[in-house]
């Protein structure tokens, strides 16, 4: 039960660290395309 409850906590948490990393990589790409248009 506890092995089980960590293993979807690991989940959750590189779930978030992934989604949060892609919104970084799809910020900067826009910043780019705005640095680019200035």
């Amino acid at each position: 039960m506890i092995s089980h409850y960590t293993e979807w906590k690991e989940q959750k948490y590189i779930k978030a660290l992934w989604e949060e990393s892609l919104i970084t990589v799809e910020y900067m790409y826009l910043l780019g395309k705005l640095q680019k248009a200035l």
